[in-house]
């Protein structure tokens, strides 16, 4: 009974062995790292898009012959920048994403091939 449960086992192991992966570019460190860039910059993206409205609030009350008055206005229109600049990063990380992982599926498929014959 032993044998059998062993050849059963390792008959398993051998034909879960010859099948290609459903999502091989996870295992791509390339793609890993630009998953992490984006999720920072989505994160980055939210936090300045949070001091936004805080900002306009805060202008709506100052009085406009003040340097202060000034001074946020400099601020509001950096964070809009900011903001304009993370979500081209967000998009530019979308598109090298979208390219590794077609690449590594690429990769991956091709060396599968070639070590299966």
């Amino acid at each position: 009974m032993k044998v059998i449960l062993t050849m059963i086992i390792i008959s398993f192991a051998c034909i879960s062995c010859r099948s290609p992966e459903d999502n091989p570019e996870l295992r791509d460190p390339i793609y890993l790292d630009l998953q992490k860039r984006l999720s920072a910059h989505e994160r980055e993206l939210k936090t300045l898009s949070d001091e936004r409205p805080k900002i306009e609030k805060e202008l709506k009350t100052l009085n406009s012959q003040t340097g202060e008055y000034k001074a946020r206005w400099k601020d509001y229109y950096t964070n809009e920048k900011k903001i304009y600049t993370s979500e081209q990063k967000i998009n530019y990380f979308k598109m090298a994403i979208d390219s590794r992982k077609q690449q590594a599926r690429l990769d991956y498929l091709e060396y599968y091939k070639n070590n299966r014959e």
